[in-house]
């Protein structure tokens, strides 16, 4: 199921359009993956969080337990900084998915294995959003419902 968060193509825009940096990136997938807050597992409850020093991940200010916002997207265990993920998103989307890995390559100015291995995540992130998209929405009365999944 997809449960990550995926920028939509507005945020790219803005992203791009302002030249936005790394920890802004970090900030935008913290707050679409816990609009209401952090949750802190250690402390039972919604907590704030402040950022580590070059790090993608936040610290409870109450406890000190850390949260990493990247991990179960397809960012984690990346060292690709994510502003060159979300240019590569925004390349794939406004393309139709019909970019070759070596255009993203020169693109980005990363390596061949680099670009290829984004390509594959963000094109089988969109197919798995599709596929269950279809499979969990439903048309009663004209009206298509969603089902919680997408």
């Amino acid at each position: 199921m997809p449960t990550d968060y995926f920028p939509t193509l507005k945020e790219l825009n803005l992203f791009i359009e302002y030249n936005l940096g790394e920890d802004t990136a970090l900030e935008i997938i913290l707050y679409n993956k816990f609009p209401n807050g952090v949750f802190c597992k250690t402390c039972k409850r919604v907590r704030r969080h402040h950022k580590e020093r070059k790090r993608r991940s936040y610290c409870c200010d109450y406890c000190g337990t850390h949260m990493h916002p990247t991990a179960g997207t397809i960012f984690a265990r990346s060292t690709t900084p994510l502003t060159l993920w979300f240019y590569a998103i925004y390349l794939i989307q406004s393309s139709g998915g019909k970019i070759p890995a070596s255009e993203l390559q020169r693109q980005l100015g990363v390596t061949y294995k680099c670009a290829w291995r984004m390509k594959d995540k963000i094109c089988w992130h969109v197919a798995l959003q599709k596929t269950y998209s279809y499979k969990y929405s439903s048309k009663v009365n004209g009206r298509q419902y969603q089902l919680g999944l997408v």
